[in-house]
């Protein structure tokens, strides 16, 4: 006979339950977790006493979480500093977290060189037009990819004087 947990709002064993499955698909971070908890109508005390059990158990690594979503997000597009902390920000990740995991996976990367991968990546989807047109563009791009205005000037730099953007 199988038991099954009850979902009342004070059961920490179901929660706990429920947060294990959870984990078991994907890494989750605490935040992302909790929610996730409260969605499915577990209470605060119930889901905080859960995350601090994962925690000390070493399932539930905020820092690793972020620096693994990191590399992941980089490794699948080149992008800049500012978009990859954003985007770990938007998983509920603490900012000053979320800025050293962006550090952190960009560390002996030079962001120039990101941009102009990046840029490279878009000229050979983009129908091109004229030098100064496809640069503006290009800058625009670059900028919604999250480079700073330097790191995407030393692309476009290094993208050429404008055979490579007609």
């Amino acid at each position: 006979m199988r038991v099954r947990k009850t979902r009342a709002p004070g059961n920490a064993e179901a929660a706990r339950f429920r947060a294990l499955r959870l984990l078991e698909r994907r890494p989750h971070g605490s935040a992302e977790l909790a929610r996730k908890l409260r969605q499915r109508g577990f209470e605060d005390g119930v889901v905080r006493a859960v995350l601090e059990r994962l925690t000390s158990a070493g399932l539930l690594d905020d820092p690793a979480y972020a620096a693994r979503l990191a590399a992941d997000r980089l490794r699948a597009k080149p992008q800049g500093k500012r978009l990859l902390a954003a985007a770990l920000s938007a998983r509920g990740l603490d900012r000053r977290l979320a800025d050293q995991a962006a550090a952190g996976a960009l560390a002996g990367t030079d962001e120039a060189a990101l941009a102009a991968e990046a840029a490279r990546r878009y000229l050979a989807r983009k129908r091109k037009g004229t030098p100064e047109d496809t640069r503006r563009r290009l800058g625009a791009f670059l900028a919604r990819r999250g480079f700073d205005g330097a790191a995407a000037r030393r692309a476009l730099r290094a993208l050429g004087s404008g055979d490579d953007l007609e």
